[in-house]
């Protein structure tokens, strides 16, 4: 795309609609009825960059977060713009709702609906919140340390939840999800 280019050569704040409709061969007419704003535009590109990210690719549902926050922390510029344009609950279940997808299309068939939509929230909400942090950190420091958090955390975490899941007789409700964290007595 033509902001595409034009962010590899000087930061969003200094890119006008002029430059970039003229780069495009489009009308600044043509940009309005799509785009409120180069930020507008910035978000539409950035939540499409995310989300290709976060659904391609047939690795560890990790190594596809640790791509995309890479990706932000050489692209900080855009990030902390859509960032800024993008409204925070907005921001977080868009993230949330992309990796809760990824992981789910990771895990086993052989659990439950139920147990694989419980398990993938789960650990999108925990992967969303260390990425929420890093993200409102600043974006400066590398994400190395983040994405070696999620991993200690969380690699070869979602199998044993399903299994624990499974134990449950029906649906999981509070009271026996409870009884599955409580110590097992001799």
């Amino acid at each position: 795309t033509a902001l595409r280019q034009a962010l590899t050569q000087m930061p969003l704040s200094k890119i006008s609609v002029s430059a970039l409709t003229r780069a495009a061969g489009v009308t600044r007419q043509a940009f309005y009825y799509h785009f409120s704003s180069l930020n507008d535009l910035n978000s539409w590109v950035f939540r499409e960059e995310i989300t290709a990210r976060l659904t391609t690719g047939s690795g560890e549902w990790l190594d596809a977060i640790e791509t995309t926050m890479l990706w932000m922390h050489e692209h900080r510029d855009e990030t902390a713009s859509a960032m800024k344009t993008i409204e925070p609950n907005d921001l977080w279940a868009f993230f949330a709702s992309h990796i809760q997808e990824l992981i789910e299309s990771r895990l086993p068939g052989t659990a439950t609906a139920t147990a694989r939509d419980v398990v993938a929230q789960h650990f999108a909400l925990a992967s969303t919140a260390h990425m929420a942090q890093w993200m409102l950190s600043g974006l400066e420091v590398n994400p190395s340390l983040a994405i070696a958090r999620l991993r200690v955390l969380m690699t070869d975490q979602t199998t044993p939840a399903l299994a624990r899941l499974a134990q449950l007789s029906g649906p999981p409700t509070t009271q026996s999800l409870i009884h599955l964290s409580e110590p097992t007595r001799p």
